[in-house]
């Protein structure tokens, strides 16, 4: 905006300014611009008095205002817009002259065409009826398949040309002599299909009924399962693998997780099997069942609202034939080993309820005998805890008590001895 402000006169081409240069900003043949009663007015001068007044080339045509903002633009500026508007124009006509042009090449020139662009660039290229003329006199009419055509002018020379078969000619159908259908119930089904491989997840929502196997030994059995997945490597030689996992749930917030699969134990041992359940995906915790393999022991571990770790007793073989180098002794070593028991009682600390029971602890029977606890692995965590082998300690108080009763009467007969002496003849 341009400094102070103008007073414009209804039907009189006199303009007076407050704050005003008008002898400054303006000459005669400059415009002023000016906003009235909402309407934009660009108005010539006609000649400059002084700083405060100046004349129009025709009287004001609008409504009389006093303190109207306003703005100075030369005469030179209008100029130069009418020049940018002309040479613009001038260059869109000539535009429209070259596409004139280039369109009556491309319609009429029997070869090539030069086309020109706006900016006074150039290209060459194939005119319509010369790629018109050039195709209507390949092979009879028909274009050869090496330049994109079909090589023939009948529609089954263009099939055998284009090594299409009989296919094309095929109706829709499902019976042979026909072609599937982009709805084919057949497409929907992998009946009667056979072999191939399943790149990506497959979801099944009915029931998975695989073949049952074969009968025969264990071994052959193991070898042709109805259900079998393909080795997993494992090259930590510690991870999990699940082959087969579902979830069930009551609808009441009970949501149970099973998982069957493996774990390894290092790479100098046997894996082991393993049975999973969690507890609405292990929120309310879980258990991990261990059938090892190298022991044969079946291992609880529990975490979370499902705690709790132990290890299930096993009923020991005891037969003649499964045993070498058999001594019989008087159960001496065992009776020694019980007496060194300590006695204890204590609280379990998952017990909830805080029960007071009697036993013994394993790291103190461990300083006894080592066969007397086993080391049982816990999956959760990583660590490892102490379990007693009921089997030897059973069989040691056996021997022990055997011991002892055995003690006990030799001392009654040496007792009664003692008594037969005493009696009086």
């Amino acid at each position: 905006m341009s400094a102070g402000t103008l007073t414009l006169t209804n039907n009189s081409a006199a303009v007076s300014g407050a704050g005003t240069s008008f002898t400054t900003d303006l000459a005669g043949g400059d415009f002023i611009v000016v906003t009235v009663g909402g309407i934009p007015y660009t108005l010539p001068v006609k000649s400059v008095e002084s700083g405060a007044a100046l004349t129009l080339v025709s009287n004001f045509t609008g409504p009389t205002q006093a303190g109207a903002a306003w703005s100075a633009v030369p005469r030179v500026a209008l100029n130069m817009v009418t020049a940018a508007l002309v040479t613009q124009s001038a260059e869109a006509l000539r535009g429209l002259n070259y596409d004139k042009q280039n369109w009556q090449q491309i319609f009429s020139n029997p070869a090539t065409a030069t086309f020109k662009l706006p900016d006074g660039s150039s290209f060459t290229g194939p005119s319509w009826k010369y790629l018109s003329d050039n195709m209507a006199t390949k092979s009879g009419g028909a274009v050869p398949v090496n330049q994109g055509g079909t090589g023939s002018t009948t529609a089954s020379g263009a099939r055998t040309n284009l090594d299409l078969g009989d296919s094309a000619t095929m109706s829709v159908g499902t019976v042979a002599g026909t072609v599937a259908a982009g709805d084919d119930s057949r497409f929907g089904t992998v009946n009667n299909k056979t072999g191939g491989t399943i790149t990506s997840k497959v979801t099944i929502n009915d029931k998975l009924v695989t073949n049952g196997g074969t009968p025969g030994t264990y071994e052959t059995a193991l070898a042709s399962p109805g259900y079998k997945q393909p080795p997993v490597n494992d090259s930590s030689a510690t991870s999990a693998v699940f082959g087969n996992s579902f979830e069930y749930s009551n609808g009441s917030g009970f949501a149970l997780t099973t998982g069957f699969g493996a774990v390894g134990n290092g790479t100098s041992a046997w894996p082991s099997t393993v049975l999973m359940q969690a507890a609405n995906n292990v929120a309310y915790g879980a258990r991990i069942w261990t059938f090892s393999m190298s022991t044969g022991d079946l291992i609880c571990n529990g975490f979370g609202n499902q705690g709790g770790s132990y290890i299930f007793t096993k009923a020991a073989m005891s037969a003649r034939e499964l045993k070498n180098d058999i001594k019989y002794n008087d159960g001496l070593r065992s009776y020694e080993n019980v007496k060194k028991l300590s006695p204890c009682t204590f609280i379990y600390k998952d017990d909830k309820k805080g029960r007071t029971r009697r036993g013994v602890i394993a790291q103190d029977i461990r300083e006894i005998d080592e066969e007397y606890v086993k080391e049982v692995p816990n999956r959760l965590d990583g660590t490892s805890l102490l379990a007693l082998d009921t089997n030897v300690l059973l069989l040691d108080t056996m021997l022990a008590l055997n011991y002892v009763i055995k003690q006990l009467e030799n001392t009654q007969k040496e007792l009664t001895g003692l008594k037969n002496s005493f009696v009086q003849p």
